[in-house]
């Protein structure tokens, strides 16, 4: 895209111009400059300097047309923003095509303004680029806005940070709490059916069955909610020991694909929330997608960790997904997106019906500290 304008052409004319000089320039031009709010400047296409201005100059950064004739566009940069946007701050005074760059300038009492910042090169009538039009927007305003949402976001990640973390927790002492006192009531009654000796071998080995399937599940389900305790020594022991849990109470058969390497570490809230939502998809698959099979496929990349959970089950439509979870027909994976967004992570859904259910999780394991704790 190019403008044209009236403007005097020829290097000498433009590069050696002393001030701003407007009876070459068009007078309605002039006027519709000057209306507009935004700062306009015209560059010499060779020097890259300022030989001309509209009055949003003196309105906003409170320089006027005469001070700033002659001057590099870079003169009025922020010194930290110049070397941060210094590709921006160039392409601007070579007057190259530029749309909406974010820089930082200075004004004359000192104070900083946000700029967008686009460019254009300005022909003549017969095509030739006599000088380059930059325009300034002042979006301080709307930067504060955006920093203001990020602080908030950050408020709001940390907070989810300190739930996750205590909602593990609870759920590691309730884990702890079920072995205590579930199983070990169950096999108190198991030794103590065993004593009364044989008065209805039916009727006796039915409930001692009974026992022995109720033990089975409330260890396994006391495996699960402690399977981010961090006794475990590595994370692969927590998925292998969750694995063989759900295999073990049946009726799903579950098994481990891939080796994560002994050293890799994860900050505690986070191996806890990931263990919870891996909970949550083989439970979910073993309660409602009457799958045989399930596999937990371990990869690790560059700086992410991927936890991939499939089944053989009869699938679902992943876009008409409940909304709302209960102990038994709801399928808790919102809160599993939840928790998972909570320590940076992504849950990926998908499903269809009849084909099965794959689920893949991923965290980082090298990235930025995780949210500081709220006091």
């Amino acid at each position: 895209m190019s403008l044209s304008m009236s403007l005097p052409s020829g290097p000498a004319a433009l590069a050696d111009r002393p001030e701003a000089d407007t009876a070459g320039s068009d007078a309605s031009w002039r006027r519709w400059a000057d209306a507009m709010p935004d700062i306009c400047l015209w560059l010499d296409p060779h020097s890259g300097r300022i030989i001309d201005c509209n009055r949003a100059m003196f309105g906003t950064l409170g320089y006027t047309r005469s001070e700033v004739c002659g001057w590099p566009l870079h003169a009025f940069a922020e010194p930290r923003n110049l070397e941060l946007a210094a590709d921006t701050w160039q392409q601007l005074a070579r007057g190259g095509v530029l749309c909406d760059a974010d820089c930082t300038v200075r004004a004359r009492n000192g104070f900083e303004f946000a700029i967008s910042a686009t460019s254009h090169p300005v022909t003549d009538v017969d095509g030739r680029v006599i000088a380059a039009l930059v325009v300034w927007r002042d979006i301080t305003e709307r930067r504060k806005r955006e920093q203001a949402l990020r602080a908030r976001k950050r408020q709001l990640k940390s907070l989810a940070y300190e739930l996750v973390t205590a909602d593990s927790r609870e759920a590691a002492r309730s884990g702890q709490r079920l072995q205590n006192d579930v199983v070990a009531l169950l096999a108190r009654a198991q030794t103590r059916m065993r004593q009364l000796g044989k008065p209805d071998g039916a009727t006796l080995g039915e409930i001692e069955d009974l026992l022995s399937r109720a033990t089975i599940v409330a260890r396994a389900q006391a495996a699960l909610l402690s399977a981010g305790d961090p006794s475990d020594d590595t994370l692969q022991s927590a998925i292998e020991r969750l694995a063989r849990a759900v295999t073990r109470e049946g009726p799903l058969i579950a098994r481990v694909e891939g080796e994560l390497p002994p050293t890799l570490e994860l900050p505690l809230p986070m191996r806890s929330v990931l263990m919870r939502v891996l909970q949550e998809l083989v439970l979910n698959a073993r309660r409602h997608a009457q799958a045989r099979q399930l596999w937990i496929r371990l990869q690790l990349e560059d700086d992410r960790l991927a936890i991939a959970v499939g089944d053989d089950g009869v699938g679902f439509d992943v876009t008409r997904l409940p909304a709302s979870t209960d102990a038994d027909g709801g399928s808790g994976l919102y809160s599993a997106e939840a928790r998972m967004q909570a320590i940076g992570g992504r849950l990926v859904l998908q499903s269809r019906p009849g084909r099965g259910t794959r689920a893949v999780a991923t965290v980082p394991v090298v990235a930025e500290p995780p949210p500081s704790t709220l006091s």
